[in-house]
């Protein structure tokens, strides 16, 4: 590995250091050597490094790892580690195996040089999104397979397997997009009120999804959080946002942030939605009555569930007459609904601290980044200045998609009849009903 070497000791510092020319690259290298080890003298200095250089050398000679190799090694330590979410390690684990491999995997670990991956991240700024080929990968998405590399070639310098991480070099870094949405830096793709009130009024809109809506305009949750909501977690008044669920994996985790569990007030209008679906709509779907750890928003066998929500939200958009574009350019994705509660509270003239404390962002201040007392009251005073006009009946269920007129009388009969059973009595429905049922 090395053609010469010398030891020295610094003036500063007292350490001993060695001195030795990489055989890789041909450049002179300095290497620290650990006060831990014994060494005191020039005599100790030389011994250790001949044993250091020996086995630099030995490792040099075994048959070249190559990066798969090593990132599979790396992704089965990280699936160990506890400190890592699940979300996490399933987009590490994307991230390697749609991009990284199949352009860098055979590449040799130690071979690995910063032009090699310039020419990876030009490359992934020109490549089609996954599920639409019109589209380019976002930017958001290329910084985040480019950072997934990064780290686990920083754990790759620290085992000694590579002398530096070529992903960090600067000429990598000038490659790599600046950090925006899709749509661009300034433009905040959202619902007007308007659009919001013709959607969540849609007689073609299903019962759950109407109410995951209104939940999602009124409080500024994520999609995850939706997701991994139980009937625990919330009370007449409030919401307590504790976990998340991924795209990937269907196992709550914590949420994305620290900042993000948080206690919320609901939405009058939330609140009666809620307590509706809870009463009659998710009998419906599921066939039982909930239980507390149950999913507010469940699948029809009462299991935790993260629906298509992006393609979901523009289809219903479409039934309701709404655009599913903004601006007419940009899609609507369901973070939109995120940005509609942040854009209306603007509006609205609510405090951005307020804001911040809602959406589970990092207040400005240290004391806005810890609980008050008051702080509850005033976020429900924030939130009740969304003025929603449904003109909607909530002691009600509509299945719009599902109910029709040859089933009606099997609902009234039993609120205990389930998803599947309705689907099985309803065939090809081509009227659109609501259905009352008293709540409990």
């Amino acid at each position: 590995m090395t053609s010469s070497w010398s030891v020295y000791q610094r003036g500063d510092s007292g350490d001993w250091m060695l001195r030795f020319k990489d055989a890789e690259t041909g450049k002179w290298r300095d290497k620290r050597i650990p006060r831990g080890d014994g060494v005191r003298t020039k005599r100790d200095a030389e011994a250790w490094s001949r044993e250091w250089l020996s086995q630099q050398s030995a490792r040099a000679a075994q048959p070249q790892t190559t990066l798969t190799d090593y990132l599979d090694r790396w992704l089965e330590r990280r699936e160990k580690n506890p400190k890592v979410r699940a979300s996490t390690l399933a987009n590490n684990k994307g991230h390697i195996e749609i991009h990284v491999k199949p352009a860098l995997g055979s590449t040799p670990l130690a071979g690995l040089r910063p032009t090699q991956f310039r020419d990876f991240v030009i490359a992934l700024r020109s490549k089609p999104a996954a599920r639409c080929e019109s589209r380019l990968l976002a930017a958001h998405t290329v910084r985040n397979i480019v950072a997934t590399l990064r780290d686990a070639l920083d754990d790759a310098v620290g085992e000694e397997l590579i002398s530096a991480n070529p992903a960090r070099a600067r000429l990598v870094s000038a490659e790599i997009p600046a950090a925006e949405t899709r749509a661009g830096e300034n433009v905040i793709v959202h619902l007007s009120i308007a659009d919001a009130q013709r959607l969540l009024r849609s007689d073609k809109l299903p019962e759950d999804r109407r109410v995951r809506y209104l939940l999602a305009f009124t409080s500024g949750m994520r999609d995850g959080e939706l997701a991994g909501l139980t009937w625990a977690d919330l009370d007449d008044s409030t919401v307590r946002v504790a976990k998340q669920i991924s795209t990937r994996a269907l196992t709550p985790t914590r949420p994305k942030t620290k900042y993000a569990h948080r206690v919320l007030p609901l939405h009058s209008l939330a609140a009666e939605a809620l307590k509706a679906w809870k009463a009659t709509g998710w009998v419906l779907l599921v066939g039982r009555r909930p239980q507390p750890t149950d999913p507010v928003f469940a699948d029809e066998h009462g299991h935790p569930h993260r629906p298509r929500s992006a393609e979901l939200l523009r289809e219903d958009l479409e039934a309701a007459g709404c655009p599913t574009k903004y601006a007419g350019e940009y899609p609507i994705d369901f973070h939109a609904t995120r940005r509609s509660f942040a854009s209306w509270l603007e509006a609205n003239e609510v405090p951005g601290d307020v804001v911040d404390r809602m959406l589970g962002q990092a207040g400005k201040s240290v004391r806005k980044r810890h609980y008050s007392a008051t702080d509850l009251e005033v976020m429900r005073k924030a939130i009740e200045t969304i003025r929603l006009d449904l003109q909607l009946d909530l002691r009600t269920v509509a299945f719009a998609a599902l109910f029709a007129a040859p089933v009606q009388q099997a609902v009234r009969d039993s609120a205990a009849i389930s998803w599947s059973q309705l689907r099985d009595l309803n065939s090809r429905p081509t009227v659109y009903e609501t259905v009352a049922l008293p709540l409990s």
